[in-house]
């Protein structure tokens, strides 16, 4: 059988093609760092690595999750601490007050201190975190604490919801993260608004019930 020209050229041009190809695909290889650039080149590998990259996408997304709880908390834990530094300064002020030998002006002096602690109190519940209000549910951006009156409030409103707020940390398992609001601060800002009000009323019998209230949210 006679090989023409034609079809000894044609095979010779397919095999410099090949080894073309063949030297793309490990200049490729080399070049990426990787064994599998496309699909086609191991549709089997590509399914593996395909599920590799789901997990991988899924443990970031529990890290992103796991910071952002730890971040909450931190922030939680704070603030309550600093809620409980309120009272425990406004019991101080209570015992005090509720002393016989401070006059009517000396009552009002206290006051004074007291009304600040109130819009502290105020202020720490509506603590936010990531722009987030964290003491308000699962309404975390609705400002959670809303005083009648900014200056001298009488009657705060809580606006949150009492819903919790969980967040997926592991596959399976999710955790609450926050602290409602409600549970907390609405008792604490009533005990100090009634308190101040004592004060500046000049009511002895009054201020001997705020010293227990005081004692009693401390506890």
């Amino acid at each position: 059988m006679r090989v023409s020209n034609n079809s000894i050229t044609a095979r010779l041009l397919q095999q410099v093609q090949e080894s073309r190809a063949s030297l793309a695909k490990v200049q490729e290889q080399t070049g990426s760092g990787q064994k599998v650039n496309r699909p086609s080149d191991d549709p089997a590998a590509t399914g593996r690595i395909m599920t590799m990259h789901t997990e991988l996408d899924l443990n970031e997304q529990y890290a992103r999750n796991s910071n952002t709880a730890l971040a909450d908390l931190t922030v939680s834990e704070a603030s309550l601490s600093n809620l409980a530094d309120v009272v425990q300064r406004a019991r101080e002020l209570a015992v005090q007050a509720a002393n016989g030998a401070l006059d009517g002006s000396s009552r009002q002096q206290v006051a004074l201190e007291v009304s600040q602690l109130v819009t502290q109190a105020i202020a720490l519940g509506n603590t936010r975190s990531a722009g987030r209000y964290i003491f308000a549910g699962q309404k975390t951006d609705t400002q959670p604490f809303v005083p009648d009156s900014v200056v001298n409030p009488t009657v705060v409103t809580y606006a949150g919801d009492t819903n919790g707020v969980y967040r997926e940390v592991s596959q399976g398992e999710r955790v609450n993260t926050n602290v409602t609001g409600d549970r907390t601060f609405p008792g604490v800002i009533a005990d100090l608004i009634s308190f101040r009000d004592h004060l500046r009323a000049n009511n002895a019998t009054g201020l001997q019930t705020d010293a227990d209230a005081m004692g009693s949210r401390l506890d």
